[in-house]
């Protein structure tokens, strides 16, 4: 009796190992993982020299391993605003991440978006890898009254280059702001105060575009008085109504 073999065409499944990652630095990924799971996060205000406090993020790992971040120094000489505590403080992957309103430093600031990775040094403890990265927050666009320029019936529409917008402060005992809306063609004015009565104010960001044929007027508003800060974001919006220039709410 004869055998006969029958070829058969065989596929195995094929990988490549990343000729980067040793056995040393595969061990590294392993004890990274495993410190990783031990990791818990928490926030502190410390002092410091010269009267400061120091607010920080605290990374807290297996061995009593502790890594911090300063995200604020705070001085009683800066005035009364002291720092916001962090939001959503997270630990994703190797990634600390968190949200801060930085109102130590803007009272108007939408606030950032932070994230530091973390990685391990040659003794196997934990260490920043990189400074933080800052990611902006976008301020969330007010929404225009849903009264529009169309419903006017004078005829008259404001265009760019016949408005003029200016920020104003004087002096008198107090601060005083104001803003002053000018129509050049027609030379009708439009004026917004100030509606506070603290002692020192300002504007500050003025900024003006077209939204639905009314002009936009965006600003913040900062005020103080006896050590106290505020500071708020307005906005304005104006067109050109059948008795000249008017806000539009």
């Amino acid at each position: 009796m004869k055998l006969r073999w029958r070829q058969r065409n065989l596929s195995f499944a094929s990988f490549t190992l990343d000729p980067s990652l040793t056995r040393s630095a595969l061990f590294d990924m392993t004890a990274k993982e495993a410190m990783l799971a031990t990791v818990t996060l928490t926030q502190e205000v410390r002092d410091g020299a010269y009267g400061c406090e120091h607010s920080y993020i605290v990374v807290k790992s297996k061995g009593a391993c502790e890594l911090t971040h300063d995200y604020c120094t705070y001085h009683p000489m800066a005035g009364p605003v002291r720092p916001d505590t962090v939001e959503h403080l997270r630990l994703e992957g190797d990634v600390v991440k968190w949200s801060w309103s930085e109102n130590a430093f803007d009272l108007a600031s939408t606030g950032a978006d932070f994230e530091r990775r973390l990685t391990l040094d040659g003794r196997g403890a934990l260490k920043w890898a990189s400074p933080a990265q800052r990611t902006p927050k976008v301020r969330l666009k007010a929404v225009p009254p849903s009264v529009s320029q169309s419903a006017c019936t004078t005829g008259l529409a404001l265009c760019r280059a016949d408005v003029q917008v200016d920020s104003k402060w004087w002096r008198d005992y107090d601060d005083h702001v104001a803003i002053h809306i000018t129509h050049t063609p027609s030379k009708a004015v439009l004026v917004w105060d100030g509606d506070s009565t603290a002692e020192n104010q300002s504007i500050t960001g003025l900024k003006q575009d077209f939204v639905d044929g009314l002009l936009h007027i965006q600003f913040a508003y900062r005020t103080s008085e006896n050590g106290n800060h505020f500071a708020s974001n307005r906005d304005l919006y104006v067109r050109f109504g059948c008795k000249g220039l008017e806000f539009v709410k």
